[in-house]
């Protein structure tokens, strides 16, 4: 490791940490989700301090405890033989000689919401508004993921056309089904150049007051298209190599690797009544974690209120 390129590599770092909070609002937004509901996290902010105190010597030990101390995970895809990866697999196996097993590994874990309605504020210089609005399910079974994948696109039309074609309340506005590892959610999104954060919470209070009722009414002849949507999403093939990697790498995340778990949902979908979307629709409105923000709010102790969560039930 020279010292030049040390320095540069930490120059670039600190600069995109120190920016962070001029970075696109949405992504914030993206950020502070993932920061209160997955564990471990660590804020730009705190990444920035960190590093002040960095020096090469930190760099070359931590290499050397790295490199002692390692467990490496492989995947093959694409144009290769299963003989042609082990050959693979063992070269990197003989050049890294990893001593540990995945079970020495920390887990990036995803964390329950709280009961009811909680507000969080990122670290930003934005000068405009934004309201991210999280329901988050309460399993992680195949069924109940399919489930919250079917209510995402049922709602998803309806609120672009209410609050951004009506209401015209902000240039981005969007609703989909959003998890966190297995973690089923439902996340929607509006972002404003002059509407404040408290009225876009309030519209969107709105929205799902009236979409209790709409469901109430729905049944399972008017929800056939929108499984039928999400099915045909869910098995619709990957056209680029990097996507059909992408999807499979975040497989071995899970504790149980599975490759066909998306096909697997599919099928699921397929079969979820008008009544099962009635008990999940529920069980979401049960816990909603907002991201809001107005130009100079304060920003929320994020670390603080993830350390008084616990871990998501699996």
């Amino acid at each position: 490791i020279s010292a030049n390129a040390f320095e540069r590599v930490k120059y670039q770092l600190q600069r995109e940490w120190r920016n962070a909070p001029e970075s696109s609002l949405t992504r914030q937004a993206q950020r502070a989700l993932g920061e209160a509901l997955l564990t471990p996290q660590w804020s730009s902010r705190e990444l920035l301090a960190a590093s002040q105190r960095l020096q090469i010597h930190h760099l070359e030990d931590f290499r050397q405890r790295f490199l002692e101390k390692l467990y490496v995970d492989a995947m093959a895809v694409g144009n290769l033989s299963e003989d042609q990866a082990e050959q693979q697999a063992g070269l990197i196996r003989g050049k890294l000689r990893p001593r540990l097993n995945r079970d020495a590994i920390s887990e990036l874990t995803p964390l329950q919401a709280k009961a009811g309605a909680s507000v969080l504020r990122p670290d930003s210089t934005r000068d405009e508004s934004l309201v991210l609005r999280y329901l988050q399910g309460n399993d992680t079974s195949l069924r109940h993921q399919a489930a919250v994948n079917v209510l995402a696109q049922w709602l998803e039309t309806s609120f672009y056309q209410r609050l951004r074609t009506e209401e015209q309340l902000g240039y981005i506005v969007n609703a989909g089904y959003s998890p966190l590892l297995e973690a089923p959610g439902l996340a929607m999104i509006v972002q404003s150049p002059d509407t404040p954060s408290a009225t876009i919470a309030e519209r969107m209070d709105a929205f799902l007051q009236e979409a209790d009722e709409r469901l109430e009414a729905l049944d399972d002849e008017a929800l056939a298209p929108y499984r039928q949507a999400v099915f045909e999403r869910l098995t619709q093939r990957d056209t680029r190599l990097e996507a059909l990697a992408n999807r499979h790498w975040q497989a071995t995340a899970l504790k149980e690797v599975e490759f066909n778990r998306r096909e697997q949902r599919a099928e699921r979908a397929l079969d979820i009544s008008a009544e099962e979307l009635r008990k999940v629709w529920s069980t979401l409105r049960k816990r909603q974690l907002d991201i809001r923000f107005d130009p100079d709010d304060a920003k929320s102790d994020i670390r603080a209120f993830r350390e008084t969560l616990t871990p998501f039930s699996r």
